[in-house]
């Protein structure tokens, strides 16, 4: 298995404390006038949760090479990120900010060097990525608990990522059929795009007879043999 870090993302993250923030440097980054996005006030809506993940990182990595005597984190290992019930509306944002970023004329949509030199650094990071991992997803809204986006799919393809995606009854038999109808969908759109891709449904002999327990127990029985 290759070294890698990780970035977990856990049932009581929030996507809009992870894509919501933004920094000095992402302010300055207007957009220019494009008809083809004109409905884009600020190129920065389109990375924030990139930028906010990487400062995370850096920052993760800062601190533990800082308090380590015998190991240094490797700025340059791949990246493994795993999301977990309603944290998996942040890995679900990083996938659609990606359409954004794989497009490199984007840049010149920029009117100034830090914006420009941002969107590059970002284009450099998400290339460290190797798996995303989505676990057992869901949250108390109305839609949008999967990827559901033929062009967002494609651009993971297009960034060749493995995919890991489990699920258990206690999403798959709850009373939010729309989000069941969500996740057959992304599961047939990232097959027809011939992703790298594992799912499963796991405890699906516990469809009769399940509680929170199994939502949880996800955390002990996934399993991961990295597809690359």
């Amino acid at each position: 298995m290759e070294n890698s870090t990780g970035l977990s993302t856990d049932h009581n993250t929030s996507s809009s404390s992870l894509a919501g923030e933004r920094s000095s440097n992402v302010d300055s980054a207007s957009l220019s006038s494009s008809s083809s996005m004109s409905n884009i006030l600020f190129a920065e809506d389109q990375m924030r949760c990139w930028s906010h993940f990487k400062k995370i990182l850096d920052n993760a990595t800062t601190q533990f090479n800082e308090q380590s005597d015998k190991h240094e984190i490797d700025a340059t290992l791949p990246i493994v990120i795993c999301s977990f019930s309603k944290g998996c509306i942040v890995i679900n944002e990083l996938c659609h900010e990606l359409t954004f970023l794989n497009k490199a004329d984007n840049v010149e949509l920029f009117d100034n060097e830090t914006g420009r030199g941002l969107f590059r650094e970002l284009c450099q990071f998400k290339a460290r990525v190797r798996h995303l991992i989505w676990l057992d997803g869901g949250h108390c809204g109305t839609s949008n608990a999967w990827i559901v986006c033929k062009e967002v799919v494609e651009t993971i393809k297009r960034e060749n990522y493995s995919c890991y995606v489990y699920v258990t009854p206690y999403q798959m038999m709850s009373s939010k059929k729309w989000a069941v109808e969500e996740y057959k969908r992304f599961v047939r759109l990232m097959l027809d795009a011939n992703v790298n891709m594992r799912n499963e449904y796991l405890f699906q002999d516990k469809e009769e007879d399940y509680d929170i327990d199994v939502h949880f127990d996800i955390l002990r029985e996934f399993e991961i043999d990295f597809l690359l």
